[in-house]
C-alpha cells in the first residue's frame, strides 16, 4: 500500500481492515492473510443471508448451518 493511502480507506469493513493492517505498532497489526480470510467470511455470510432471503429457507436450516447459540453462551 501507498504512504498515506491507508488514511484514505474509508470506514467500511474493508476499510478498517486494512487500516488494521498498516499499524505502526506491532501489536496491534494485522496480517494480509487475516485481511483475506475476513473477507472471504464476510462473503460467506452475506451469500448465505441473501440465499436464506431469497429463496425463504426456515430459520430451522439456518441454525442447522450456522448453530443455535445465543449470544453470550458457549
Amino acid at each position: 500500500m501507498i504512504d498515506g493511502e491507508a488514511e484514505s480507506s474509508g470506514n467500511d469493513f474493508l476499510g478498517l481492515l486494512l487500516k488494521a493492517s498498516n499499524y505502526a505498532d506491532d501489536r496491534n497489526r494485522i496480517t494480509v492473510d487475516v485481511v483475506v480470510d475476513e473477507c472471504k467470511n464476510s462473503t460467506l455470510v452475506s451469500m448465505k443471508l441473501r440465499q436464506v432471503s431469497l429463496h425463504g429457507q426456515s430459520s430451522s436450516s439456518v441454525f442447522i448451518q450456522f448453530g443455535n447459540k445465543e449470544q453470550g453462551k458457549k
